[in-house]
């Protein structure tokens, strides 16, 4: 396809037979008629356009599972063609008190970045200390899952260059306290050169609800 390139019409110029044809044959290319709500013009790498399924949004769901009942839940087979990882696990809240850890793959190599724990009922704002062979929330009050239905914890955080030599990660923990709620909030890095294909999440006591939803980043 050959796209017209004549831009110095005047007025009483008269088209040729050739050039109506290219005009025709370039605009058909855009014609929407029968084309699928949703899809979008590009270019397509031969001198030439038509019409595609737009791209997918940022967020790819790869997993979606009720915490309920569990004390681990364990996220594999990731694949590597993402940016980044986002988790979330919604209102959990545990039967008992029950602290939170997590490992990429099988865990090891991790440096702590820092860590804070905010204001809750017990506490100040503090620095906190870690469990750094699997990153582990510390089990001081504030920083702990609740275990009030009414008062649910949600953590969610980032697992940015997944797929490279060096994994960072930031987390953030919120619990929904009366009449002051508590958070944590920092981030670790992974150095083992592996990249990240599964996601465990522990509890030291099994969670009466919650939800996971993990996502790739484009």
């Amino acid at each position: 396809m050959t796209w017209p390139t004549k831009t110095d019409f005047v007025d009483g110029d008269v088209l040729t037979a050739a050039q109506v044809n290219n005009i025709g044959t370039n605009l058909n290319l855009a014609d929407p008629t029968g084309i699928t709500d949703g899809y979008v013009l590009t270019a397509d790498g031969a001198d030439s356009m038509g019409w595609e399924a737009a791209s997918a949004g940022a967020y790819t769901l790869l997993d979606s599972s009720s915490l309920a009942s569990l004390t681990t839940k364990t996220v594999s087979s990731i694949p590597g063609t993402y940016r980044a990882l986002y988790f979330s696990l919604e209102n959990m809240y545990a039967g008992s008190t029950s602290y939170f850890s997590m490992n990429l793959n099988t865990g090891g190599g991790y440096n702590v970045i820092s860590f804070r724990q905010g204001p809750s009922n017990t506490t100040t704002t503090t620095e906190a200390s870690f469990n750094v062979g699997s990153f582990t929330v510390p089990g001081a009050s504030g920083r702990e899952i609740g275990t009030v239905s009414t008062q649910p914890t949600r953590i969610v955080g980032f697992v940015y260059d997944y797929a490279s030599d060096k994994k960072q990660v930031t987390i953030q923990l919120f619990i929904n306290r009366y009449p002051a709620a508590s958070y944590a909030t920092g981030g670790f890095q992974q150095t083992t050169g592996a990249a990240i294909t599964s996601v465990k999440f522990d509890f030291t006591s099994a969670l009466t609800a919650g939800t996971l939803n993990l996502y790739g980043v484009k």
